[in-house]
């Protein structure tokens, strides 16, 4: 029985936890570990895994969230946060194991469980039958457990299945994620599929056009339905099913001649509006602040536009690919002779054609700064506030574009 006490005390562990007390918080959950009755005890453990995630202590967060895990295993919260600090850490492998948890109270898939889960190409996947089980209130599958070995087999074997089948792509989580994930498209062709439907937003649609060279690969951006396909698979299972296994290539993602070059002379014709033609030892330097304001941690990875400037040498010329900036960013504009370049950008292939013109791109983590390194772009994403998302890692150097730096904001 849980007394008023010890409910007060879990309750001081959480408010604690929601200013950055985060010693102050593990300290109260060890103790009410000792006196609450096993089933709140996974509770607990997740919370003091948050706190160590949170102090940036990824061993000691690894071990209470799979505590959390020994008390109660379909519960939802550690497996989102090991597929997140296994792949901080670069155990990309062990983190995709949890991966499909964060879909469970979604309906990411839009498919009747009883039906077309199957058509899934790594159905066979523990995890996967897992979560889904969870998400879809069914009982569990009779899962053996596996070894890593095994593991691996279930996604080779899956990959081998694809030969003469059709598989659809289903681009899931953010616009840069699916940019990140676009390059495995390519390495889905040496598997012989007869047909890849890539199923991306409509945002993506022009710029992952430059897949359809290929004769098996349809570039799309509407839902297709279960009977136009064999298999199905997410962007970011991808991730799993090549096992993190990103080629180290400069760049893959292009866009035409022709575009380049009218791009390269509508920039340099804006340039000299504002700089004159002397523009010696002047690089320039395309800019963007802020993501999607809707972004879950939106306050915690953009800046404001005067925080960008007081990274730069502001005697470079500056470009804007902000979307839709302020009244407020448009006088600065002015100030520092920046361009703008939100009113000739419709989706990110304009974008694209626009980054090609630029010496250096600074960003924050946006769809943008996944852009810039897929193209090989020189870019440098900064992390503000003590910011760390797996995606990038949390040392200098990100596995996931060649041309990419991460400088954090409290060293700069």
């Amino acid at each position: 029985m849980i007394t008023q006490e010890l409910n007060d005390q879990f309750d001081k562990s959480i408010e604690y936890l929601n200013v950055g007390q985060y010693e102050k918080s593990i300290n109260i959950s060890l103790e009410l570990k000792k006196k609450i009755p096993d089933c709140y005890v996974h509770t607990i453990y997740y919370n003091i895994g948050y706190a160590y995630r949170m102090l940036n202590k990824y061993e000691d967060a690894i071990e209470y969230f799979n505590k959390s895990l020994t008390y109660k295993d379909d519960y939802m919260q550690p497996h989102i946060a090991l597929h997140d600090v296994y792949c901080l850490v670069g155990n990309w492998f062990e983190g995709f194991k949890h991966y499909d948890w964060h879909f469970v109270p979604d309906t990411m898939f839009h498919y009747n469980y009883d039906i077309s889960v199957n058509k899934r190409l790594d159905w066979m996947d523990p995890q996967v039958q897992r979560a889904l089980s969870v998400k879809f209130d069914k009982p569990y599958p009779q899962i053996d457990e596996k070894t890593d070995e095994e593991i691996r087999k279930i996604y080779k074997d899956s990959l081998e299945k694809l030969e003469g089948k059709t598989l659809n792509v289903i681009a899931t989580q953010g616009l840069g994620d699916v940019i990140e994930c676009s390059q495995f498209i390519e390495k889905l062709l040496e598997y012989k599929p007869k047909k890849i439907i890539f199923s991306v937003r409509i945002e993506l649609f022009r710029l992952m056009f430059y897949l359809s060279k290929y004769d098996n690969v349809e570039i799309s951006y509407k839902k297709h339905e279960t009977e136009d396909f064999d298999y199905f698979v997410s962007t970011f299972d991808l991730i799993k099913l090549f096992e993190a296994s990103y080629t180290p290539v400069k760049s893959w993602i292009t866009v035409s001649e022709r575009d380049r070059e009218f791009r390269k002379h509508f920039i340099l014709k804006m340039v000299v509006s504002k700089h004159g033609d002397d523009l010696d030892n002047k690089a320039i330097i395309g800019i963007n602040w802020q993501g999607n304001p809707k972004h879950i941690h939106d306050e915690k990875r953009s800046l404001s536009l005067e925080e960008i400037l007081n990274t730069l040498e502001l005697d470079n010329i500056l470009v804007s690919f902000q979307f839709r900036p302020t009244d407020e960013e448009k006088i600065l504009f002015e100030k520092y002779n920046i361009i703008n370049l939100d009113p000739y950008i419709d989706d990110m292939y304009d974008t694209a054609t626009f980054l090609n013109q630029v010496d250096l791109f600074v960003s924050v983590d946006t769809a943008q700064a996944h852009l810039a390194g897929s193209m090989g772009v020189k870019t440098v994403c900064l992390m503000p506030h003590n910011f760390e998302d797996y995606r990038w890692g949390y040392e200098g150097k990100t596995k996931l574009y060649e041309s990419m730096k991460i400088m954090r904001l409290d060293i700069l």
